[in-house]
Parts: C-alpha cells; structure tokens; sequence
C-alpha cells in the first residue's frame, strides 16, 4: 500500500517542472544559485537617477541676465567669444 501513495523520483521532478511552467517561474531541479530573485526585482535606476540628479538644470548666465537685468552676469563663453573677436 506504501508504494501506491509513495511518488517517484522522476514523477515528482515532472510535477515540479509542470509548476514552474503553469506559475512562470524558473525550474532548477539541482538547486544551484542563479541569481533569479535579483533579476525579478523591479529596477531602481529611476530612483538614484532622481535622488542624484535635479530634475532641472542650472540657467547659465544669459538666462539669470533675462530674468534678473540688474545682476549683470558674465557667461564665460560669451566674454571670450567677444574677446576673440576683438583681437
């Protein structure tokens, strides 16, 4: 009667590999690592990539000049630009 209930070898990994299809996960009969559990999580470049940069860039010199006329900023590629062709 034990062997009735008792289940091979080989119908259990067949069982096993019917799972990992039917539930969509990874079939790894020897148990090796391979690294699935990382690759499943969700990405996180969007969140270092807001943490580290502003969502918005400094305005260079022209743009605080048109916003701010009396503060008379120099933009350093405009000032040798000029110098350039002054020579």
């Amino acid at each position: 009667m034990s062997n009735l209930l008792s289940a091979s070898k080989a119908r259990i990994s067949e069982v096993l590999r019917l799972q990992a299809s039917i539930f969509r996960t990874t079939y790894n009969p020897d148990m090796v690592r391979n690294g699935a559990k990382v690759l499943r999580r969700k990405l996180r470049g969007d969140l270092i990539k807001e943490y580290y940069y502003p969502s918005k860039t400094l305005p260079n010199a022209s743009a605080l000049n048109r916003m701010f006329p009396d503060l008379h900023c120099i933009d350093p590629k405009e000032y040798q630009r000029l110098q350039k062709n002054a020579e």
